[in-house]
């Protein structure tokens, strides 16, 4: 009798265990609701849910990338608390898939170890069950690095390198339009910047990139000037 060896790809099993884990860890860990981020977030994602938001002088009311997603998930399941941090929980699962094609190349191993790594982190696990908007900046940022580094490290055809750039910019748009810490990854991708033109290379990535930012710069150009006046009210209205 003759038997058939069927080769293991460890990292594919690797990273349907850690989506398992971080499903019934989103279940069975959620302990209720962290105090007034969260629940003003849900507030607005209700208002989407029911064609009634506007942003207004709360600056928490222009974090759309956490809001809208979560406004959009009410109106396919309702109002409740799984439903309520699902969104994060997505964001989470993107973030893992995005680790998983980063990793997966340099072997099976330690692709798991990466995905170990981001998984079993603190932070992973307490975003991924927190109506934060710490968890859609963590996806949009790295996503905008993982699309930075494919183009300079990858032999790309010009249309790919110009949909890279594409992404990449609207990555950033959709962290800024989450929370602004995602300027954290603007020094990086200012260095590279630099480098590529130094080298004068990658220009159709950086060319496509600035092209789309530009598209999006009066939209956020309005976002920002709303957001600035939102902060300066709530601070006054803090010290008063």
């Amino acid at each position: 009798m003759k038997l058939y060896n069927t080769p293991i790809n460890t990292q594919h099993i690797g990273f349907a265990i850690f989506v398992v884990f971080l499903l019934i860890y989103y279940f069975a860990a959620f302990d209720g609701y962290y105090g007034y981020d969260d629940l003003t977030y849900a507030r607005y994602a209700a208002q989407v849910a029911n064609g009634t938001f506007a942003s207004s002088a709360d600056h928490f009311s222009f974090r759309w990338g956490i809001i809208y997603p979560t406004g959009w998930l009410y109106k396919c399941f309702g109002i409740g608390d799984y439903s309520t941090c699902l969104s994060t929980l997505l964001y989470t699962l993107l973030s893992l898939i995005g680790v998983y094609a980063a990793a997966k190349h340099l072997g099976q191993w330690v692709a798991v170890a990466a995905m170990a790594l981001f998984s079993l982190d603190y932070y992973t696990l307490y975003f991924s069950h927190k109506l934060f908007a710490d968890a859609a900046v963590t996806t949009f940022g790295f996503f905008a690095l993982f699309f930075t580094a494919t183009a300079q490290y990858q032999n790309n055809s010009g249309l790919k390198n110009v949909a890279l750039g594409a992404a990449m910019a609207a990555c950033l748009w959709g962290g800024f339009v989450s929370k602004e810490t995602i300027y954290f990854v603007v020094p990086f991708l200012v260095y590279v910047f630099g480098v590529a033109v130094w080298q004068k290379k990658h220009g159709v990535f950086w060319s496509s990139a600035i092209t789309t930012a530009l598209l999006c710069s009066k939209p956020l150009k309005q976002v920002a000037a709303r957001w600035g006046r939102a902060v300066t009210i709530y601070c006054l209205s803090r010290t008063l």
